[in-house]
């Protein structure tokens, strides 16, 4: 793209940081018709524009409040009332679309994240696994880091290792006391680091109330590390019936199922099925779905 060129095709620019700038709405200097691509809920205002958006998830609109919610949200109506096509991540954001915003009118499409399939593969030349369980990401109120502690306090042979999400707050520094010793902290890690630990672990844990998609879960089963998850929100349609779902009400259960599993048969069972899963979730699966839809643009 010609930056330089499509910048002086704007009709007005603000002078703001990012931040602020995010939330302007361009008009260019096009007569023919344009199709606009928002990655971040804005629209074009060119009456000649085709507008379309992508939609992620309804984290804010689920679990935040106050003016964070609320700039968040009426940015979103704002772009998807003028939008004539919204693709969404998933099946479940698709639904959550609709559902906050009846009265859109477009077209919705789905179109399936991917993930690095170069990195996150199984590495047959990989260490042997260790009894370790990792959880990768932000540790918020929705993404339950408390079933994943719950969960280590039932397996005494396993380690749980936290992988990003910032420093532990004292409150997590309490929940975690009872298996302080078998807890391993790391901060942020290169993609490549991720994939060998995956490789090296027996389980990625994932016991989310809400994802717009969930990634992690994908590039850990593509190396060959099941993942253990909540049958809930957009990791139903992901997971479909690969993994091992787990019961927060009866974690126990969950626990009995893991150390029955064991490190044999019923084990690489468990791997074959999740690589398989993955591979749904290709960049090129989504870049061919990607451009069928603008392809048929005008037959809708």
């Amino acid at each position: 793209v010609d930056h330089d060129r499509l910048n002086k095709r704007i009709k007005w620019k603000y002078d703001f940081p990012l931040i602020i700038d995010r939330y302007c709405n361009p008009v260019f200097n096009f007569n023919e018709r344009i199709v606009y691509l928002s990655s971040y809920y804005r629209y074009c205002r060119n009456s000649n524009a085709y507008n379309i958006v992508f939609v992620y998830d309804f984290i804010y609109e689920k679990y935040s409040s106050g003016l964070r919610k609320a700039i968040h949200s009426a940015q979103k109506k704002r772009a998807m009332a003028h939008a004539d096509l919204i693709i969404c991540i998933s099946n479940n954001t698709k639904n959550d679309a609709l559902d906050f915003y009846p009265d859109f009118k477009g077209r919705a499409e789905v179109v399936y994240c991917g993930y690095d399939n170069s990195v996150f593969k199984k590495d047959e030349n990989a260490s042997s696994k260790q009894k370790r369980v990792i959880f990768v990401g932000n540790r918020n109120g929705y993404k339950r880091f408390d079933i994943a502690v719950k969960l280590i306090q039932g397996l005494p042979d396993y380690q749980l290792t936290v992988v990003g999400g910032g420093d532990f707050t004292e409150r997590e520094y309490q929940m975690i006391t009872p298996i302080k010793d078998r807890v391993i902290k790391k901060g942020f890690i290169e993609k490549r680091e991720l994939a060998r630990l995956y490789n090296e672990s027996y389980y990625l844990i994932y016991p989310s109330d809400y994802e717009g998609f969930g990634i992690p879960p994908i590039e850990a089963q593509a190396c060959g590390c099941p993942t253990i998850f909540q049958r809930k929100s957009s990791l139903i349609e992901v997971m479909g019936k690969t993994g091992i779902p787990i019961n927060i009400n009866n974690i126990e259960e969950t626990t009995r199922i893991i150390s029955k599993i064991g490190t044999g048969d019923d084990y690489y069972r468990l791997q074959k099925i999740g690589i398989e899963n993955s591979q749904r979730f290709t960049w090129d699966e989504s870049r061919k779905k990607f451009e069928s839809i603008l392809a048929n643009l005008d037959k809708k």
